[in-house]
């Protein structure tokens, strides 16, 4: 594959596209045999097409080509998949469904959408190849949507009550937990509504990520500005709680609310795949209702609407990039990096452990000797004055 030389901190803005086209010359190692390399690099032009016009149409027709566009990046990770056999990795059907596009239209409002995979095509297949949960029963399009990230400054409806996380590994400041060579690296979360904190064990129960094996924790305190503070980060990387917290998603680690009865979210991918979706049948199918949910004269709706869709234009080739780098692994694979990132995590409370005491050694250090350096200038200023 070629080198993409990403790291997680990496800002993709701009560099998406540069990125996907690089990679039709130097494909994942999955993509090996001429038909497979074919799709891959056409779904990628395609999809670069349909963006490259997305960005130069109103509201009217965007969300069209955008899923257009995300359907033909689908196929190119459907080809780039470590975990597709055979010819598993051939997409068919969108896989997806509206089941109450009448009352959205007879109501004019976005958020009365619902969703719903179809149990085969492209929506469940790609559900698979990306390690990720499906909509089987079903789910309202605005808790979709409130899952991305982008949305937050926007939600659609109601505000929402869960909605993405952020999540930091940091030192723990707080002096009650300052040992010997300071705080330990605990788990930050930052986001939880000042109304959940005190409740935040329930409130998380929406995050699987947050406790990755179903067991729950229980927050030690408050941070010094409202953050919650889950555990010690070695402690949770071990026994019950092995996997890593939490989803890397362009440079940030997040969690994210499941949605629908889903056990654990949608992949990303996913989420902007069903929400695309809907926007876009309602768009080809009921032009008429779309323009008007659309006005923002007069439906409310209006802008959270835009505001996605332009995020769209500009977050989902980050995204693919992204999943471009996962879904090509193996199952072998995938498990080996959870556990290298387990591992990378103790060394990571190593080396902070390390540099507490390098810097607290230094300062005994410095603090002994202008100690032992006052102690001879006093005892100096005792032999004059005698």
């Amino acid at each position: 594959m070629a080198n993409l030389a990403i790291g997680n901190d990496m800002d993709l803005a701009g560099k998406a596209w540069p990125l996907l086209r690089q990679m039709r010359s130097e494909p994942p190692t999955p993509v090996n045999e001429p038909r497979r390399r074919a799709v891959f690099s056409a779904s990628l032009e395609q999809a670069e097409q349909y963006f490259d016009a997305a960005r130069v149409v109103g509201f009217e027709t965007r969300p069209v080509l955008l899923f257009y566009g995300l359907s033909q990046m689908g196929r190119a990770l459907a080809a780039a998949s470590g975990r597709a056999s055979g010819r598993e990795w051939e997409l068919s059907g969108h896989g997806i469904r509206v089941p109450g596009m009448a009352q959205a239209v007879a109501s004019g409002r976005v958020s009365s959408l619902s969703l719903r995979d179809q149990g085969q095509g492209s929506f469940t297949q790609l559900a698979y190849m990306l390690r990720s949960c499906s909509l089987s029963t079903g789910a309202d399009l605005t808790e979709v949507w409130n899952s991305i990230p982008e949305s937050t400054a926007f939600p659609l409806g109601p505000m929402p009550r869960h909605h993405p996380l952020t999540i930091v590994e940091q030192s723990d400041p707080r002096p009650d937990w300052q040992g010997d060579w300071g705080g330990p690296l605990a788990v930050f979360v930052l986001g939880i509504p000042l109304g959940q904190i005190e409740d935040a064990e329930n409130y998380s129960r929406r995050y699987p990520e947050l406790w990755p094996n179903g067991e729950g924790w229980l927050p030690r305190a408050i941070g010094p500005s409202g953050e919650v503070v889950i555990e010690r980060l070695r402690g949770h990387m071990r026994g019950s709680q092995s996997a890593p917290i939490g989803v890397d998603y362009l440079g940030r680690k997040l969690s994210l609310p499941v949605v629908g009865d889903n056990r654990g979210p949608l992949h990303p991918i996913l989420s902007w795949w069903a929400v695309l979706f809907g926007l876009s049948m309602l768009a080809r199918y009921e032009p008429a209702a779309w323009v008007k949910m659309i006005d923002v004269d007069q439906n409310r709706e209006a802008v959270a609407v835009e505001h996605l869709l332009d995020s769209a234009a500009a977050v989902v080739p980050q995204l693919t990039v992204e999943a471009m780098r996962q879904i090509s692994l193996t199952d072998a694979m995938w498990a080996e990096k959870r556990e290298l990132l387990r591992l990378e995590a103790e060394v990571r409370e190593e080396r902070l452990s390390s540099l507490i005491r390098t810097k607290l050694g230094h300062f005994f250090q410095k603090t002994m000797g202008q100690s032992s350096g006052n102690t001879e200038s006093f005892k100096d200023g005792e032999a004059s004055a005698t």
